[in-house]
């Protein structure tokens, strides 16, 4: 046990030290093979057997999908399509954002890819428009978040995995929460700016509005409307499993890029195949070294020691949720939201069953939690990689990203955790895995 405290206090360490996520788990890996004695030969064939396993197939092909979207230009008209619908209005713009963010999650489940797009293309907009740059920016680095809620999640596929439930539940498990993000995103932007000397744009006619609805949902409408479809409706309509719907997404949007708008070149597609393929070996090298972390932590009793715990801290499921809310805050506070979901799975899954919480439940709640996390120091990788973005400097909007936290992110928690239908009722709707209540 002493020996996987100082491993885990190493791994903290290098964490808060920003030592790159697979680097830091690497060497959390090595020293748990040097102490218990693991032989490479085992480790490798288990490990190479874990990350090459069909499920996680989905990873790279949806990260794929989602650099597709950017270099090609197809998320510019789902942009463009959630600004004609409601882009009018005082903070249209921004409402905007949030509505084009949560059509771009059903797509791709990556924040990161949702942040480069969105801060390339809308930020200048709303600079043109008259919003203030700091909350430009902090609502562009929220609202991305909101693509790990909204299914396909790459979280999601990596939580189910390791817990070994239903992938397509867990999806259907953020969906609730997502939308509750959205809701409360759009009242932020309705308060912060409605005081704002925003730049009026020309009012259109009812005929007007539609015409430019008609023309722009003409555009948009296999980005918005086919992609998602194929995805959503081949998972859910058991025509696929989320590996084959993301394979069949790509081809297709590959298809509409090249040959229905034409705006995906060679170069363009060597782009988002060069990008894919570091991001999805970062992801793999982390799941490699994180198999060989969870095994050390499964042969220590760990999950035994962590219900002991939480039976410890108290007898009421109400205070256990709380000390569960706060551990997953810490967490997301200093690893990020891929890593924090595989350990979730690895280890939260069997604690909180044994504490009669549903795992559906429970994956709303970690998602609900590491989402607030991306925005959260010292780690907060939404927020520093938005600086990148828009060349902003963090200290100008971060004081609006704490707005976004304290009054959406930890409601949506709270209600998450102590109205578990919010996460349950859609995966009990559609695979009956029950409501969760405690």
């Amino acid at each position: 046990m002493t020996i996987l405290l100082l491993v885990v206090l190493g791994l903290f360490i290098l964490m808060i030290l920003r030592v790159p996520v697979a680097f830091a788990f690497g060497m959390a890996g090595m020293a748990m093979m040097l102490f218990y004695n693991l032989g490479t030969d085992w480790v490798m064939i288990q490990s190479v057997s874990l990350v090459t396993s069909f499920p996680l197939l989905a990873i790279p092909l949806y990260i794929f999908l989602g650099q597709l979207m950017e270099t090609s230009g197809l998320v510019a008209r789902i942009i463009d399509f959630s600004d004609v619908l409601i882009g009018r209005v005082k903070g249209g713009l921004g409402y905007a954002v949030v509505l084009g963010n949560g059509i771009f999650g059903a797509i791709s489940g990556s924040a990161g890819a949702a942040l480069v797009t969105f801060g390339t293309i809308v930020f200048p907009r709303m600079k043109s428009q008259g919003y203030r740059e700091g909350y430009s920016v902090a609502l562009i680095a929220s609202s991305a978040m909101l693509s790990l809620f909204i299914p396909p999640s790459m979280d999601m596929i990596m939580f189910g995995f390791m817990a070994r439930i239903n992938i397509a539940a867990c999806f259907l498990a953020t969906v609730g929460p997502g939308i509750l993000l959205m809701i409360l995103y759009s009242i932020i932007n309705f308060f912060i700016t409605r005081n704002m000397p925003l730049v009026e744009l020309p009012k259109l006619s009812f005929q007007g509005t539609m015409k430019g609805v008609w023309l722009q949902g003409r555009r948009a409408f296999f980005v918005v409307i086919v992609i998602p479809l194929i995805i959503l409706g081949g998972i859910y309509g058991g025509i696929f499993t989320p590996t084959e719907a993301a394979a069949a997404s790509v081809v297709v949007a590959i298809a509409v890029a090249t040959l229905v708008h034409r705006s995906l070149t060679m170069k363009g597609l060597g782009k988002a195949m060069l990008e894919s393929a570091y991001l999805t070996g970062m992801i793999i090298c982390v799941l490699f070294f994180l198999f060989v972390f969870g095994r050390a932590l499964l042969w220590e009793n760990i999950i035994q020691g962590m219900i002991a715990f939480f039976t410890t801290v108290s007898k009421s499921i109400v205070v256990q949720l709380l000390t569960l809310n706060i551990l997953l805050v810490i967490v997301g506070m200093i690893i990020d939201d891929n890593s924090a979901c595989i350990l979730a799975g690895i280890l939260l899954v069997p604690v909180m069953k044994q504490l009669g919480v549903n795992e559906y439940h429970l994956a709303g709640i970690v998602m609900a939690n590491l989402g607030l996390g991306l925005l959260t120091p010292p780690v907060a990788p939404l927020l520093y990689a938005a600086a990148g973005v828009t060349g902003v400097p963090l200290k100008v909007y971060f004081r609006y990203s704490i707005y976004f936290m304290i009054f959406a992110n930890v409601p949506v928690i709270i209600l998450t955790t102590y109205i578990p239908e919010i996460a349950t009722y859609l995966p009990n709707l559609v695979f009956k895995t029950g409501l969760g209540r405690w």
